[in-house]
C-alpha cells in the first residue's frame, strides 16, 4: 500500500485505525526518509520494506 499512498499523501489520514502501511522498495536505492516523515507525522503505523533488485533470481539464476 504504501507504494501506492504516496501518490496521494493527502488521503493517509483516511486509512483505518487497524491499517499498517508497508512502504515497498523495488529499486535498489531508495530513500526512505520523506515517507518516514510523512508516516511518522501522521501518527499512522507503518513498515519500510527495501528491496535488493533480485526479483526473480530463484527463476532465472543467469540473468
Amino acid at each position: 500500500m504504501g507504494d501506492i499512498i504516496f501518490l496521494h499523501p493527502e488521503m493517509i489520514n483516511e486509512l483505518p485505525e487497524d491499517c499498517m502501511v508497508l512502504d515497498w522498495n523495488y529499486a535498489k536505492v531508495r530513500p526512505f526518509e520523506n515517507h518516514c516523515k510523512i508516516m511518522k507525522e501522521s501518527g499512522k503505523p507503518y513498515m519500510v520494506c527495501p528491496g535488493t533488485s533480485s526479483w526473480m533470481s530463484i527463476a532465472w539464476p543467469d540473468r
